[in-house]
């Protein structure tokens, strides 16, 4: 609070949820990130919450809009399950707060909080002053906020928050807005949002408000689609690992499994779309095929509407999933802009150049695996006579995190990093110097190169490098490299194409032996010949995240291409 501006901040702390010791009290403005996570053994609230709950969230979110001043307004950072939760005490809180506060619900990507939390969240904003004269919510949806949502957080071009801020700026002013292109940013009245039974604050389910003044006709799926009944559906037990042909059912997967069935076969006479029931998956099918299973929509296009130009909507502009449910009668009121044929035409042409420049960049990120290739003329030599093989240490919860001289203290969860990163930077855990001294622990030096050595990990085949002097715990295993006969980065990429599995005893669960890893041979050549060989290696590298960059180019492309027409119509 100091460092906000408030050198002498009032600050109690009392429990919020089970004392009325200052229930009375009533605040202009609230900011909140409430706990979401209700403690061991629940709450035990007192009964003057407008809402009776004991999950921790509900109560905090009635509590803040229950102690607004007449003028008050706040703004709450919420898990999704208080946007859409069909629970009663959820559905009561969101009716309580649309029919008295609520302004604007700005949904964040998942990721935000790492590496705290990946939980999924939304922004409530309450005005008690101006909710009762504006007839509509806002929803806006954040796609980027400045940084990427990997662990580490870097900070990339794309960030919605500006817009975001200037348009919810203006709602609040002027009751209305004026969207700009690229941003998604819908208004509900309050009226419908109440109508709907579950009162759900996903701006999903009202897209069918979404087009008021447009240059093309606007209609709902439901009148430009019709549903294929399969002549059979094949049980997942019966999917084949090869077949005829392929078996479609709900996953993420384009084809889930085979059949030789031909009597469970859809014949498309045209392009279809397939949409997952549960998990809003959409497909393009243009062979015959099987139904797996149960869960999916086979959905054929009148004649005025591309079935492409219907899978690009979707798959640009999905819908979320609410839950586990089914979301076919939301999709039957997605509405979407029809223009002429010819118009839906270019734009797919348009979205699928960018797309095919996308799955080719996709595929070098993917299968592209740093590779030495050894020139028998090497010398050979066990590991242990260029590298320290060394295990890591316990240490207790009480040593971690202590003040002193801290260093990062890692474990195998630290090793997850993001696209093409290799060296690890993250401190999440840390320990001190009497801590290590205290254990009989040691440090390793930058350019520890440091991987899984014991359970299910070793199949994960992480390899990493440290980019300062950390230490590790016990479950990793680390080579510190002689440097005057072997280069860290050498190493690492020599390792990045090997199986560490092959170090791996047959115990359960496995785990590396030392001496096993210290034997094994190693080609090192000259120090010139590795500074070559790394060089080229990370040439190599930096076009492999040149296509990373370029997939996210060309996907901010595609949605732009569809963005102009839904401009046109919004």
């Amino acid at each position: 609070m100091y460092l906000h501006g408030l050198p002498e901040p009032c600050i109690r702390e009392y429990d919020t949820l089970t004392s009325e010791e200052r229930w009375g009290e009533q605040a202009d403005v609230i900011l909140a990130n409430p706990p979401f996570m209700s403690p061991r053994g629940g709450i035990r609230p007192h009964a003057r919450f407008a809402v009776q709950s004991r999950r921790s969230e509900v109560l905090f979110v009635d509590y803040i809009a229950g102690h607004l001043s007449p003028n008050g307004r706040a703004a709450i950072v919420v898990p999704e399950g208080i946007v859409f939760q069909n629970q009663a005490a959820h559905r009561e809180l969101r009716r309580m707060l649309v029919q008295t506060s609520l302004m604007a619900v700005i949904s964040l990507p998942a990721g935000v909080f790492n590496p705290y939390s990946g939980v999924k969240t939304s922004i409530l904003v309450l005005d008690k002053r101006r909710a009762p004269r504006c007839g509509e919510i806002l929803f806006i949806r954040v796609r980027n906020d400045g940084f990427d949502l990997g662990l580490q957080r870097r900070p990339i071009e794309r960030n919605d928050l500006p817009v975001v801020l200037r348009v919810l700026r203006q709602f609040l002013g002027q009751g209305r807005v004026d969207p700009p292109a690229g941003l998604e940013v819908l208004a509900v009245g309050r009226d419908r949002i109440c109508d709907d039974d579950e009162c759900s604050l996903s701006a999903d389910r009202y897209h069918e408000v979404c087009a008021l003044h447009t240059a093309y006709p606007v209609v709902r799926v439901s009148q430009v689609v019709r549903s294929i009944a399969p002549p059979a559906k094949i049980p997942r037990w019966a999917y084949l690992e090869a077949g005829r042909f392929p078996v479609i059912d709900q996953s993420r997967e384009a084809v889930a499994g085979w059949t030789n069935d031909e009597q469970a076969l859809v014949h498309p006479a045209k392009p279809l779309v397939v949409f997952g029931d549960h998990t809003c998956a959409v497909k393009r099918v243009t062979q015959p095929f099987a139904q797996g299973a149960d869960g999916i929509r086979i959905l054929e296009t009148a004649d005025a509407l591309l079935p492409d130009f219907l899978y690009w909507c979707l798959r640009l502009r999905p819908l979320a999933p609410d839950g586990y449910k089914r979301h076919f009668s939301r999709l039957r009121r997605y509405c979407l802009p029809l223009p002429p044929l010819d118009v839906q035409r270019d734009v797919v042409r348009e979205i699928e150049s960018y797309q095919n420049v996308i799955e080719g960049a996709r595929r070098v990120v993917q299968h592209y695996m740093p590779r030495i290739v050894i020139d028998p003329a090497w010398p050979l030599c066990p590991i242990k006579e260029v590298a320290r093989v060394t295990g890591g240490y316990g240490f207790p919860v009480a040593h971690q995190g202590r003040q002193g001289m801290p260093y990062p203290f890692l474990k195998v969860s630290d090793m997850n990093l993001p696209g093409n990163e290799l060296r690890i930077t993250v401190q999440n855990h840390t320990v001190d110097a009497d801590a290590l001294a205290a254990m009989g622990a040691r440090t390793f030096p930058a350019g520890t190169v440091i991987f899984p050595k014991t359970g299910a990990a070793i199949a994960t085949n992480k390899k990493r490098m440290l980019s300062r002097e950390a230490t590790f715990d016990n479950n990793v295993m680390g080579l510190v490299p002689d440097t005057r006969r072997l280069l860290p980065e050498y190493l690492l990429y020599w390792l990045l194409s090997f199986d560490l599995s092959t170090w791996a005893s047959g115990a359960r669960p496995p785990s590396m032996r030392k001496r096993t890893v210290e034997e094994h041979l190693l080609p090192v050549p000259e120090l010139s010949v590795q500074r070559r060989v790394v060089k080229e290696i990370e040439a190599e590298r930096r076009l492999v995240e040149a296509n990373r960059a370029l997939i996210v180019r060309f996907e901010a492309k595609a949605s732009q291409a569809l963005a102009r027409i839904w401009a046109e119509s919004e």
